[in-house]
C-alpha cells in the first residue's frame, strides 16, 4: 500500500512537472529568431545592444548576432566599425560587431583596418575586445609590437595571431621570449 501511495505521488509529481513544460512557449529559440528577422535593422542594432548589458553570458547574445549577421548586407562596413570601436557600447555587442567584421573580412568586403587597429592598441579598452580585435588586423609590427609592450593575455594572443600573420616572425619572438624567461629565471 505504502508503495503503491509513493508510486502515485511521483505519477502526479511528473505529470504536473510536464505539464508545465507542455504550456510554456513552444521553440523559444525559433519565436525569437522570428520576430528578430522582422525588425528593422536599427531596432534590431539597439534590442541587440540592451540585451548585451543585461547579458551575464555571451552565449546569450547567439540568436541576436545570429539576425544580424543574416541581415549584413543591410548594414555599411562604416556603421559595424563604428558601432565596435565605440567604448560606451556593452561588452557582448561590440564583440558582435567584431565578429562582423571577421565576416566582411573574410568576404573581402573590409577592407580599412585601422579602426580594428586602433581598438586593438587601445591598453585602456575591454582585454576581451582588443584581443577579438588583434585576430582581425594584419599588421605584423602592431602585433608584434603589443607581443612586447602588453602583459598577459593580450600579449599572449598577439603572438598567437601574430603566427598567422607572419609565422616566421611569430618563431622568432617566441625564441627570444623563451631565451629571456631562461636568463630571468637563473
Amino acid at each position: 500500500m505504502k508503495r503503491r501511495f509513493l508510486l502515485l505521488i511521483l505519477c502526479f509529481a511528473m505529470f504536473l512537472t510536464s505539464v508545465g513544460a507542455a504550456s510554456g512557449p513552444p521553440d523559444t529559440e525559433e519565436a525569437l529568431m522570428a520576430q528578430l528577422a522582422d525588425m528593422p535593422m536599427e531596432e534590431l542594432l539597439k534590442t541587440a545592444e540592451e540585451v548585451s548589458a543585461k547579458a551575464g553570458e555571451p552565449e546569450a547574445m547567439i540568436s541576436y548576432a545570429s539576425a544580424i549577421a543574416y541581415r549584413l548586407d543591410e548594414l555599411p562596413d562604416e556603421q559595424v566599425l563604428s558601432l565596435a570601436a565605440n567604448k560606451e557600447k556593452p561588452e557582448y555587442f561590440r564583440e558582435i560587431m567584431l565578429e562582423l567584421c571577421d565576416l566582411m573580412k573574410s568576404d573581402g568586403n573590409l577592407k580599412d583596418l585601422s579602426v580594428l587597429e586602433d581598438i586593438f592598441s587601445d591598453k585602456s579598452d575591454n582585454e576581451a575586445v582588443r584581443i577579438k580585435a588583434g585576430y582581425l588586423i594584419e599588421n605584423p609590427k602592431l602585433l608584434e609590437e603589443i607581443v612586447w609592450q602588453d602583459d598577459g593575455n593580450v600579449a599572449y594572443q598577439a603572438l598567437k595571431a601574430l603566427r598567422f600573420v607572419d609565422s616566421d616572425c611569430a618563431l622568432k619572438r617566441q625564441i627570444q621570449f623563451l631565451k629571456t624567461t631562461i636568463v630571468f629565471l637563473s
